[in-house]
C-alpha cells in the first residue's frame, strides 16, 4: 500500500517522535501505515494474514520490514518506474530533512523494465 490520501488528518507524523514509548501497542504503526504504507499479506483464502510497515525497531519484535545494504541506483530505474506512476511525495520527515522528495516501494528481486517490457540491468 502506498500512502493514504489525507494522511495529514492522522493525529502526528509517527516518525517526528522522540519516544515511542507514551504510544499505545499498534497506534504507531498504524499511524505508520497511513502515512508512509506498507505491506499487506494474504493467505490461500484471501484473507489478511498479515500487515506490516516500516518503523523503529522494538527489542523482542519479530516482525517489521528489513532493509539490505544500500545500492548504487540505475538513472534509467528512474524513468521507467516514473512512467508507471510508481513515486509518491515522500511522507517520512527524516527523509524529507536529508532532501527527498519522492519515494516508492520496491520489491524483493523486483525486475523493473523498460517502456517495451524489457528487464533494465540490476
Amino acid at each position: 500500500s502506498y500512502p493514504v490520501e489525507h494522511w495529514q488528518s492522522v493525529e502526528s507524523d509517527a516518525y517526528s517522535m522522540d519516544t515511542w514509548a507514551c504510544i499505545e501497542d499498534g497506534a504507531a504503526a498504524t499511524k505508520s501505515f497511513l502515512t508512509v504504507g506498507g505491506f499487506v499479506y494474504f493467505d490461500s483464502k484471501c484473507e489478511v494474514a498479515g500487515v506490516t510497515t516500516i518503523g523503529q525497531a522494538i527489542e523482542g519484535d519479530a516482525g517489521g520490514l528489513h532493509f539490505a545494504e544500500p545500492r548504487t541506483w540505475l538513472p534509467e530505474w528512474t524513468a521507467s518506474l516514473a512512467e508507471q506512476g510508481r513515486f509518491q511525495t515522500c511522507n517520512i520527515k527524516a527523509f524529507r530533512d536529508m532532501g527527498a522528495q519522492l519515494c516508492l516501494w520496491l520489491r524483493p528481486n523486483e525486475v523493473i523494465e523498460a517502456a517495451d517490457g524489457n528487464p533494465l540491468p540490476q
